[in-house]
């Protein structure tokens, strides 16, 4: 038997000894012969200052072998050793306060409740002839707790739809749907959903501090401890993608995503690889900003032959659900080599349409409030561009949906080879 398993193994009589010490039954084995016998020399004395344990006594003796740690009740998974207090967490074990004359100081006496010392240090191993007297420390059992605010499609508070979540169970705005417990006097859960919604009705963006859903939490949440924390939970109505990472900024260009559209949470600074366009499928989704932006994205894309699709641009063709709003595009890069078919003459060169953002824009489409910044780059062969490329260059289509679109800051070059 290694080291390590005799430790445990002395430490699984020690707790079993103590069964038999603390309940009383001996069948025939006095408390000497079984320390004896299980080398247990070392008293610890637990008192559980104003909880109970799980013989409803406010004290336990455990007998350990010299050597050996102490076992940290209720922070260890163990036969007969729970203790519990109503209302109340266990925070940790402190030694007993003692007096100048070695005498335990009470908080209360007529209650058995002891003035706390120095936190116990359960990595410490015990030592014959110096028995420990410790006492548990309580806090009010306060938790973080969180509320419910759904939004619609169009990011107004909806006060009035339920929500189901995949077991059936229903949920509103302001319902509590969830409870955080402090861990070593904090709670950082920020990425944890409360609950999957049923059949992708709704989608988890994030928790907040306020109601309005307008500030967001500040990890980790320290411990209140005379009150719950309340945070706020917001999810949106539909299945949307909610965009946090420069993975996600990817995703869009090269994922099929059939829910509602995108939902950018926060600024991202793209460090991934260039990736191709959406110029062969289009755009036919949502795309919410919400005011932030999207830093250093690549678009390059090398074409051999002009088949099928005749036009490129970063979201291609902007279909009728599609709508774009509320987010800046800084230092977009975007490159397109576009070769066409070998040994053509002027007049047999096929024409296309090269655009910086989007190709055209269906009547319903929508494109709000957004700006780009960065560079245009067009190396064409064997091609000829629309005729009104010099003055048409950055997006295709104007109608009344298409409103305030800023790429003023955008540098173009063209290449013909």
């Amino acid at each position: 038997m290694n080291g390590k398993r005799k430790k445990i193994w002395l430490i699984v009589l020690a707790m079993l000894a103590s069964l038999f010490i603390l309940s009383g039954c001996s069948f025939g084995t006095t408390k000497d012969q079984i320390m004896q016998e299980n080398g247990l020399n070392v008293r610890v004395t637990y008192h559980a200052n104003g909880g109970l344990f799980e013989n409803n006594t406010n004290v336990k003796d455990m007998y350990y072998p010299d050597g050996n740690p102490a076992l940290d009740i209720g922070f260890t998974e163990a036969t007969n050793v729970k203790i519990v207090r109503d209302g109340y967490e266990l925070e940790g074990w402190y030694h007993v306060a003692k007096d100048q004359n070695g005498k335990p100081i009470y908080e209360n006496e007529e209650a058995e409740v002891f003035q706390l010392g120095e936190k116990v240090d359960f990595s410490k191993r015990l030592e014959k002839g110096k028995d420990w007297e410790i006492c548990a420390n309580w806090l009010v059992l306060t938790k973080v707790k969180v509320k419910l605010v759904v939004f619609d499609a169009n990011e107004q508070i909806d006060l009035s739809t339920k929500v189901k979540d995949d077991a059936g169970n229903e949920h509103q705005t302001g319902s509590e749907v969830g409870a955080f417990t402090y861990q070593n006097g904090v709670v950082n859960t920020a990425t944890l959903e409360p609950f999957k919604a049923e059949n992708n009705s709704h989608t988890f963006v994030q928790y907040y501090s306020d109601e309005a859903c307008t500030q967001n939490v500040n990890w980790p949440i320290q411990r209140d401890e005379e009150n719950d924390v309340y945070i706020y939970v917001k999810y949106i109505t539909g299945n949307w993608k909610v965009l946090k990472t420069s993975r996600d900024v990817s995703g869009v260009f090269t994922s099929t995503f059939t829910g509602v559209g995108y939902y950018l949470l926060n600024d991202i600074t793209y460090t991934g690889d260039a990736i191709s366009s959406l110029s062969a499928n289009g755009f036919n989704l949502k795309f919410y900003g919400n005011g932030h932006k999207i830093s250093g994205l690549s678009i390059s894309q090398n074409v051999k032959t002009v088949n099928i699709v005749n036009n490129f641009s970063v979201f291609g063709n902007l279909g009728a659900n599609a709508d774009i709003r509320d987010v800046t595009f800084e230092n977009l890069n975007v490159s397109f080599n576009i070769n066409g078919p070998a040994n053509v003459n002027d007049s047999e060169k096929m024409q296309i349409q090269a655009h910086y953002l989007f190709n055209s824009a269906d009547e319903n489409a929508k494109v709000e409030n957004v700006g780009v910044s960065g560079a245009f780059n067009l190396v064409i062969k064997g091609l000829k561009l629309q005729d009104d490329f010099q003055t048409n260059w950055q997006h295709g289509g104007t109608g009344e949906n298409v409103k305030n679109l800023d790429c003023s800051n955008v540098t173009k070059t063209l290449t013909e080879k």
